[in-house]
């Protein structure tokens, strides 16, 4: 658990957050948030919040 705000931007690989957000990882393997282009989503130390993820678009 962080004792610092955590951002994470639109279309950043959700897998490689930062290690203090409590997740699995393996789902999360090739996703991105599902929010607009060029926004971001924050998680403030103790809270607990839904992340939406999509997989990244294009090949792989």
């Amino acid at each position: 658990e962080s004792s610092e705000l955590i951002s994470i931007g639109s279309h950043f690989h959700f897998i490689e957050a930062n290690r203090h957000l409590a997740f699995d990882r393996t789902l999360a393997y090739g996703m991105r948030l599902n929010i607009p282009a060029g926004d971001i989503l924050t998680f403030n130390p103790g809270e607990q919040k839904e992340a939406p993820i999509i997989p990244i678009g294009g090949q792989r």
